[in-house]
């Protein structure tokens, strides 16, 4: 299954108080070398649109890891555990679907992104 989905189907489960804070998570800083998505991009989003926000920001790999993040800082682990293990073997490639657009302009360091996994 693709990232975006696997996030989603995570972000479907929460009710609409816990979907809020975890909006609210999104607009501060979660990993190092990530940058907060900016509240305005994220107010009166639905579950579908903060997924594609979050990819838009972070690539796919990185989503994932914010994701995971911020269910954990939730208390939400069982999510988060589910999340993590349902993500792709190949998820190590799943940012080719950046545009020239938007390539190296992810708001998390590259570096980062394999340093969350690998521990």
């Amino acid at each position: 299954m693709e990232v975006q989905f696997l996030i989603r189907d995570s972000l479907v489960q929460l009710g609409a108080d816990d979907f809020k804070t975890f909006r609210w998570y999104l607009a501060q800083p979660v990993l190092d070398g990530c940058r907060p998505i900016p509240k305005s991009y994220l107010e009166n989003k639905n579950q579908e649109d903060t997924v594609s926000r979050m990819i838009d920001s972070y690539g796919k790999e990185s989503a994932v890891n914010v994701t995971v993040e911020i269910l954990k800082r939730m208390n939400l682990n069982n999510e988060a555990e589910k999340l993590q293990n349902a993500r792709p073997d190949d998820a190590d490639d799943a940012d080719v679907g950046e545009t020239s657009e938007n390539r190296g302009t992810s708001a998390c360091q590259s570096k980062d992104k394999a340093a969350v996994f690998s521990g």
